[in-house]
């Protein structure tokens, strides 16, 4: 499984949607539940669409180089 999240703000900008702390606390737990993580920092507000589009783009290439994905999930911040 991969967890890919797109922060507008980047760590710890203006409009930082993750803590630096928390990047670091899933990117440090998540080899060990088999998790894939992958953070995105757009430094700019792409948009809704926008980020979820490069955000599915960026996770299908990685799985195609590595195998197939079966769901696709996608989540905003307000869900």
């Amino acid at each position: 499984m991969t967890v890919a999240i797109g922060d507008c703000g980047g760590p710890e900008g203006p409009d930082a949607v993750v803590a630096e702390e928390v990047i670091a606390e899933l990117a440090r737990c998540s080899p060990r539940a088999d998790i894939t993580f992958d953070y995105v920092s757009f430094m700019t507000n792409t948009g809704h669409r926008a980020g979820q589009n490069l955000l599915a783009n960026r996770t299908a290439e990685t799985h195609r180089t590595g195998g197939e994905r079966d769901v696709l999930v996608l989540l905003n911040p307000d869900t």
